[in-house]
């Protein structure tokens, strides 16, 4: 039997109280001097995910207890989050798990309270996080040169829910079991990586890679060397080469909007730029230009953002691929270019070219080390690879089914 819908808008689904629907406070009023260590923390663009990730609870900045009393701009477990100016159709909702009890909004964001006896906080999530709801915010953009939605916006952005609290409760417990799945790949993903870089710590900065008796090089007494062009001791024997001599730098292709997205199973070559979201997924196409385990590498905006990737991909503008020219160079040049300072004379550089990186310099270990410590960590990243790729599965299996969970098509047996 086909669900009851009910059709309205954001007003009509949050609490009939004074202060459901609010803006945050006057820029000058949570300004910069109004920080402090510890408090209140503050919500921003940066806590706020364009996508299903429902929030980010970490960067923030705080103001005291009686600041926030005086901003009244509190948020708290269930409330959604909307940005306001800027990036617009970012939207969050404060989790029953969340790290504190109360939050003050920024300038630049909305906060809505829903009525959870006519919806569900998390259904009403999902529904305004999703792309049919970021494009209604998108098409009513208020903004002559920085992105801007205002409370009527918001209070008129439309929903529609089944009436039925039970069944909003299914459709939300099978999207969060998803998104739950994908939190935790991520989570050992960031394991993995974390494994791999204490291993590269331990061989190639502090050099107590494993000796010819097994022993760790330099703590027992490993010969070390002062080297002109680094400016510092390295292990004897070991040379200094440029990034260009142990692999192949390549800039990103066309801009995103000259590549032909396509996504069948024929079709399935990832298309990746430098964007952090998604680490940068920006969709498919049927060749791929890259065709090595490589590493990509952030040109423009997230500068050095760097990420590993499987081969058979194309690279788009602002990317830099670097493609090892022999495998077991893979994880040392990931793992250096990762804690890489990509700055110059002393700022952040706005753009970084192919010579820049090709011309990097960095240690050359014996090749017996860097082999072995290939093999050490291969079946990390392999392991790493197969769970970027069902985030890929997941992502797609929830944007799949989130419309039609949603307006009906799709139901629950009773």
């Amino acid at each position: 039997m086909r669900s009851k819908f009910c059709v309205t808008d954001l007003q009509s689904i949050c609490k009939k109280e004074k202060g459901a629907i609010i803006s945050g406070p006057f820029g000058s009023n949570i300004s910069k001097k109004f920080f402090v260590e510890k408090g209140v923390p503050v919500i921003r663009g940066n806590n706020l995910p364009l996508g299903l990730e429902k929030f980010s609870d970490e960067g923030f900045v705080f103001v005291t207890e009686k600041k926030a009393d005086e901003l009244r701009c509190d948020a708290f477990q269930d409330d959604l989050i909307f940005t306001a100016a800027g990036t617009i159709g970012q939207v969050g909702i404060i989790p029953k798990d969340a790290d504190y009890i109360r939050y003050v909004i920024s300038n630049k964001q909305l906060r809505a309270r829903i009525d959870s006896s006519k919806v569900l906080p998390l259904f009403a999530y999902y529904w305004f996080a999703a792309p049919w709801s970021t494009k209604v915010i998108n098409d009513n953009n208020k903004g002559s040169t920085v992105p801007l939605i205002n409370l009527d916006v918001l209070k008129s952005l439309p929903i529609t829910y089944p009436v039925s609290i039970k069944e909003q409760q299914k459709i939300v417990d099978l999207l969060d079991c998803i998104t739950q799945k994908i939190k935790i790949n991520y989570r050992i993903i960031k394991t993995l990586e974390s494994m791999a870089k204490s291993l590269y710590d331990y061989w190639f900065v502090q050099f107590d890679f494993p000796d010819a008796d097994d022993r760790p090089y330099k703590t027992s007494g490993g010969k070390m060397v002062w080297n002109e062009e680094l400016g510092r001791e390295i292990p004897a024997g070991w040379n200094v080469k440029k990034i260009k001599e142990m692999a192949t730098v390549t800039a990103g292709g066309d801009k995103p909007e000259k590549v032909s997205i396509v996504k069948t199973e024929e079709c399935s070559v990832p298309i990746y730029t430098n964007g952090v979201d998604k680490d940068g997924l920006y969709g498919y196409c049927d060749t791929g230009r890259i065709k090595d385990d490589s590493i990509t590498v952030g040109a423009r905006g997230n500068i050095g953002y760097t990420k590993f990737r499987r081969g058979g991909y194309l690279p788009i503008i602002r990317l830099i691929s670097v493609t090892p020219k022999e495998q077991c160079y893979l994880e040392y040049l990931g793992f250096f270019l990762k804690s890489y300072p990509y700055r110059k004379n002393g700022s952040v550089q706005n753009q970084l070219p192919v010579p820049d990186v090709e011309d990097i310099k960095l240690i050359s270990p014996d090749r017996e080390i860097i082999e072995k410590y290939h093999t050490s960590v291969e079946v990390l990243l392999n392991k790493y690879y197969l769970l970027k790729k069902e985030i890929y599965d997941l992502h797609s299996l929830r944007d799949f089914l989130l419309p039609m969970l949603m307006n009906g098509q799709v139901t629950f047996r009773s």
